[in-house]
C-alpha cells in the first residue's frame, strides 16, 4: 500500500506526510497573511465607506426638499419620492425602483437646496460679529434635518 505506513518503513513515511501536512499549512498561512496586507487597504476603504453610509442613513430629508428641481432623477423616482416623502436618506434608499444613484442625488441636493436658502435668507453661514454661529432657526430654516447643513 502507498499510502499507509508499513510496520518495515520505521513510521518514515507517516514523517515524510507530517512534514508535508505541515509545509502546505505554513504557505497556507503566509498566503492568508499576504492577503490580510495586501488588502489591508482597501477593507479600510471599505470599512469608512459603511461608515459614511451608516452616518447618511440618519440625515433628515427637510420638507422644503423640491426634488422636481433635482438633475438625473428619473420621472418614475421623482414622483416616487414626491408621493412617498421619506423622512430620511435610509428611508428613501429602502424605497423599490430607487436607485443608489438616486438617493445620492437626494443627499447631494439637500446641501445644495440649503445653501440657495441660505444665500436667499442672506445667511452665509460665517460667524456673525460676536463670534458666534448662527443657529438653523435664525437663517428661518426650521425644517427637520436643516440645521445639520447650515453654517
Amino acid at each position: 500500500m502507498a499510502w499507509a505506513a508499513t510496520a518495515d518503513d520505521g513510521g518514515g513515511e507517516l514523517a515524510r506526510i507530517d512534514e508535508g501536512i505541515q509545509r502546505v499549512m505554513l504557505r497556507n498561512e503566509a498566503r492568508a497573511v499576504e492577503t490580510e496586507i495586501k488588502f489591508a487597504g482597501y477593507l479600510d476603504q471599505q470599512k469608512r465607506s459603511v461608515e459614511k453610509l451608516k452616518a447618511a442613513e440618519a440625515v433628515a430629508i427637510p420638507e422644503w426638499l423640491d426634488y422636481g428641481v433635482i438633475s438625473g432623477l428619473s420621472r418614475e423616482m421623482r414622483e416616487t419620492l414626491e408621493r412617498v416623502r421619506p423622512q430620511t436618506i435610509g428611508q428613501a434608499s429602502r424605497l423599490p425602483g430607487v436607485t443608489p444613484a438616486a438617493v445620492s442625488l437626494v443627499h447631494v441636493s439637500i446641501r445644495i437646496q440649503a445653501g440657495k436658502i441660505r444665500a436667499e435668507k442672506g445667511q452665509t453661514g460665517e460667524r456673525a460679529a460676536d463670534g458666534a454661529r448662527r443657529p438653523a432657526l435664525e437663517a428661518g430654516i426650521s425644517e427637520p434635518g436643516a440645521a445639520a447643513f447650515i453654517g
